[in-house]
């Protein structure tokens, strides 16, 4: 909806202020798409990293994957709830160092788009 806004006010606002919003959109949009890919990629079997860790194993050790499955949402709200309450740190060196490097990575990238006018 801001990304709208900014497009519609752009004849208003100039160049300068309209690009600085829509470029910190599509960076946030890019953050969000990253940390929810690497989080989804938890192997805990809700998850598709469940999933893939499932079907790299054998058969019966897939089985017990699968019966956990209908708890796996629990453990990964009690894991968040672990790594917030206790000095665990689950999350960043798993979650947000991944977010970060891929982050770095893809703003690069858009960087470069945007320098060149899309050509890679």
């Amino acid at each position: 909806l801001i990304m709208v806004m900014a497009l519609l006010f752009l004849p208003i606002w100039g160049d300068g202020q309209a690009n600085l919003l829509v470029d910190d959109m599509a960076k946030f949009g890019i953050l969000v798409n990253i940390f929810l890919a690497v989080f989804n990629m938890v192997p805990i079997p809700p998850l598709d990293g469940g999933r893939v860790l499932a079907g790299l194993m054998p058969p019966s050790v897939a089985r017990i994957l699968d019966s956990i499955e209908p708890f796996g949402i629990l453990i990964v709200v009690g894991l968040i709830a672990l790594d917030i309450y206790t000095e665990l740190e689950l999350l960043v060196p798993y979650i947000l160092v991944p977010v970060v490097e891929l982050r770095d990575v893809f703003y690069a990238l858009a960087d470069h788009l945007v320098a060149t006018g899309g050509a890679i």
